[in-house]
């Protein structure tokens, strides 16, 4: 959930940059498919961290 919000807080501060980052660290972590959703659920705008789940 940690670096979901490390994804989301980057685009809304502008840093876009920081986001692929974020990202394939959030990608290398194994969630299965409750987990993922809880993921989601946890930001403001899901389709943020879309791309970066597995």
């Amino acid at each position: 959930m940690a670096l979901a919000a490390l994804v989301e807080l980057s685009t809304a501060l502008d840093e876009p940059e920081r986001v692929p980052e974020w990202g394939k660290q959030l990608r290398l972590i194994e969630l299965n498919a409750a987990e993922r959703d809880r993921v989601a659920a946890f930001v403001a705008d899901p389709e943020l961290i879309k791309p970066w789940l597995p």
